[in-house]
Parts: C-alpha cells; structure tokens; sequence
C-alpha cells in the first residue's frame, strides 16, 4: 500500500468527515509517523498547522484533540506549559 502524504489538509478531512470527532484523542505524533511512515517531526509540523488555526488542541500532557469550539483560536485555549 503507497503511503499518504500527512498534512493539514489530510487532518482537516478527516475531522470534518468525523473520523477524529471533537474531544476524542487523534493519534499521538509517533503513531501518525507509523501510519503514514514520517518522521516524529514531520508529524508534530503537519499537526502544527491545523493547531495554530485552532483545529486542533495541543496542550503539553494532554491528548491532541479536535478542538470542539472549532470557530475558537488558539488564544481561547490554555497555553502550553513549558
């Protein structure tokens, strides 16, 4: 089976078409890797896309998730810990 390119679109879809439905966990990035053989760090930047348009909620210790007040950006949301 060829691989499919990840990327925002690819999430996006997949959110919209309720296959990651709002507040249930997304694959971790290490899992996206495995699914569509990329690297952790091409994970985590297809994620960060759909996560600075507030898509998606990635907070530090928590779960990726779709974000449930799609409408909401970034700023609604807690900030990451560092």
């Amino acid at each position: 089976m060829p691989a499919i390119p990840l990327s925002y679109v690819d999430i996006a879809a997949r959110i919209k078409a309720d296959e990651y439905k709002p507040g249930a966990k997304l694959p971790s990035y290490t899992q996206l890797g495995n699914l569509y053989p990329v690297s952790f760090s091409t994970a985590a930047r297809a994620v960060a896309l759909p996560r600075d348009r507030g898509v998606v909620v990635d907070a530090r210790g928590c779960p990726l998730t779709p974000n449930p007040c799609p409408g909401a950006g970034p700023a609604d949301h807690p900030p990451r810990r560092s």
